[in-house]
């Protein structure tokens, strides 16, 4: 569904990890809960993988293939199949 890296500003077609947007849990409520499903998946790049993983981004997925991602200082950035936007801070 999401060829490239979701990363913001990301211009890799060659992502190499497949992100579980939900982070994956292993145990008996694993299995059949969803978490392996299209709109829990989001390709990443390795940096970028390391970087949500270990560098405080987060992301959450609304709807299958858009990325709403938070940098570690608080900003938003909307991604989806057009690309990247910054969204403006709430007043």
């Amino acid at each position: 569904m999401t060829p490239a890296d979701t990363f913001p500003f990301s211009s890799s077609l060659d992502p190499h990890q497949i992100d579980h947007t939900v982070r994956f849990r292993h145990g008996p409520d694993s299995v059949g809960a969803g978490q392996s499903r299209v709109g829990n998946y989001g390709p990443l790049t390795t940096s970028h993988h390391r970087l949500k993983t270990h560098g405080r981004w987060t992301v959450k997925q609304p709807f299958p293939g858009v990325y709403l991602w938070r940098d570690p200082h608080g900003a938003i950035y909307l991604v989806d199949h057009t690309g990247t936007r910054a969204l403006p801070r709430a007043a």
